[in-house]
């Protein structure tokens, strides 16, 4: 024991530094390189783009857009991604990022989906949202 480090020297001195060639094609990224963080897309921003391939996306996009504000549903959409996550508090989270204090964040998130929840009662064309955890 008392000589451990003093034969880990003479041999690191004898070997030297090993290393290993690298390969070139190792490399080489695909043609679509996967995305890097920092790089996703606002929630909102999301939500229209799925909004071209799900039907269900599209009528979401209609109501938030009848409810509220563009600023409010990327707050509610953020909120609720949040929560989803498992963060103990969205609210904070959701705040820090939009400037906002936490009962305001949650203020907002409340007065939009409730009022989401009215249009999706009172308006048939929005009735198949109602299943969904957003306007729940």
């Amino acid at each position: 024991m008392w000589a451990e480090r003093r034969l880990r020297r003479l041999a690191s001195d004898f070997l030297g530094q090993w290393s290993v060639e690298l390969d070139e094609a190792v490399l080489e990224l695909p043609e679509s390189a996967p995305a890097v963080p920092g790089d996703d897309p606002e929630e909102l921003e999301l939500l229209l783009r799925l909004a071209h391939e799900w039907p269900v996306a599209d009528l979401l996009v209609q109501a938030l857009a009848a409810v509220t504000t563009e600023r409010n549903q990327q707050i509610l959409l953020a909120y609720r991604l949040q929560a989803s996550l498992g963060d103990p508090s969205p609210a904070n989270t959701t705040g820090h990022r939009f400037g906002m204090t936490p009962p305001a964040v949650r203020q907002v998130v409340k007065r939009t989906r409730d009022r989401l929840r009215h249009l999706i009662e009172h308006e048939p064309r929005y009735a198949g949202l109602a299943e969904l955890p957003l306007a729940g």
